[in-house]
């Protein structure tokens, strides 16, 4: 029969031994977590004097690597399943409204602050943004020679609507608005306010085409046609300049 202090010493060996071989094993490739960015991304872009539908194309798969660590060093087991991700090329377009269109490339990293950088070298165009893994969705804001404002694409099959809206109460004005709509019946858009552009997001129900989207101290309310790729409706705001209100318009046709 073992003594007590001989099945210490097998089992302090066994315990090594089997952390030793964690560390060996985690220096090999794995494929990309569940849910990352694949496939096409399809929105809009929006500034003071520019607008236009942006489409950025992810790799299939991303590869991921877990950070090196020496032959046989012992280290605990939730730090040696930790992997650092990779950064991706992504591709992409964006067409302005009236008119061009430029080819876009850059990199996704998600480890990166921000997480998405493109660019077009032709148009002067940088785009920065961040992912939403539960909206399946990036946004984010650009830069270009005369303009800056922001964007948002979102994954799968998506309806862009773009148009305009107007200042009936308040005050006087118009600018842009532009809608995205998901496969998921999810909305997300851009308005440029006299403040700048200001991200929407807010939800569509198929049965009635009813929308309702929220920006920064505003909402708004209408229906749109996802068939014949119509919309319009009213929308308020309320900041410490007053309250305003009027109505917008957009169709899949004014992009």
């Amino acid at each position: 029969m073992q003594s007590p202090l001989a099945m210490c010493r097998m089992t302090a060996l066994g315990v090594l031994a089997a952390l030793a071989l964690t560390a060996c094993n985690n220096s090999t490739t794995s494929t990309a977590p569940a849910g990352g960015p694949t496939g096409t991304f399809t929105g809009t872009l929006v500034g003071a004097t520019v607008s236009g539908v942006m489409t950025l194309s992810f790799p299939a798969s991303a590869s991921y690597m877990a950070a090196h660590r020496p032959r046989f060093r012992i280290v605990p087991v939730a730090d040696a399943a930790t992997v650092a991700a990779t950064a991706v090329s992504v591709t992409g377009s964006l067409a302005i409204t009236g008119g061009g269109t430029y080819t876009l490339s850059g990199t996704y990293d998600p480890s990166a602050n921000p997480q998405l950088s493109v660019s077009s070298s032709l148009s002067g165009y940088t785009i920065t943004g961040s992912y939403s893994a539960s909206n399946g969705q990036f946004s984010g804001s650009f830069t270009a020679p005369t303009d800056n404002g922001e964007w948002t694409v979102s994954a799968g099959v998506v309806k862009v609507f773009c148009g305009t809206y107007n200042v009936t109460a308040g005050g006087t004005g118009t600018g842009t608005w532009n809608l995205t709509l998901d496969g998921s019946d999810r909305l997300f858009g851009v308005v440029n306010t006299q403040n700048g552009a200001r991200q929407m997001a807010g939800t569509y129900t198929p049965s009635n085409g009813a929308v309702e989207v929220t920006f920064k101290n505003g909402s708004a309310s209408g229906t749109v046609n996802a068939s014949n790729g119509t919309g319009g409706g009213t929308w308020t705001v309320s900041s410490s300049g007053g309250t305003f209100s009027g109505t917008w318009t957009a169709t899949t046709g004014g992009c």
